[in-house]
């Protein structure tokens, strides 16, 4: 087991009941405290510790999803881990354009590079740059509030 710092933050829609007792039980399994919420039909997770077992998380819902199934992990932080390989890709090729990509990515590093430009000025050039923010220690994105 890992043992390095993470942030896990994600959501899922639509979600119902047995989605919410599937990502328990994993979490469950590894003695991981509630960090999750079912509100309405939106799914969240809320992480902040040593380790989460997210191939388990992920390994659960599979079998669950649906069609108009959509969702994400926000941000996964592991401090100290790093990865300096020349030819590393950020797998969203539309990430340079996204504050709420960009923002999180600089407070963790603040020499980060996405290719040859800095995260700091691709923040700066971000359209939607205006709406996102830090709030305590939890990026807040667009609306959610």
């Amino acid at each position: 087991m890992r043992e390095e710092p993470c942030k896990t933050y994600g959501h899922l829609f639509p979600a119902d009941q047995h989605i919410a007792d599937a990502v328990g039980a994993v979490l469950s399994d590894w003695n991981i405290p509630e960090c999750t919420e079912l509100e309405g039909d939106i799914f969240r997770i809320s992480f902040e510790g040593v380790f989460f077992p997210l191939d388990d998380v992920l390994d659960a819902l599979r079998p669950l999803l649906c069609a108009e199934s959509s969702g994400k992990i926000d941000l996964i932080d592991m401090e100290g881990v790093e990865c300096d390989e020349p030819d590393c890709k950020v797998p969203w090729p539309t990430a340079r354009n996204h504050a709420a990509v960009l923002a999180p990515w600089l407070d963790m590093d603040p020499d980060a590079r996405l290719g040859k430009d800095p995260v700091s000025f691709l923040l700066d050039m971000a359209p939607d740059a205006a709406q996102v923010g830090l709030l305590t220690d939890n990026w807040i994105i667009g609306g959610t509030l």
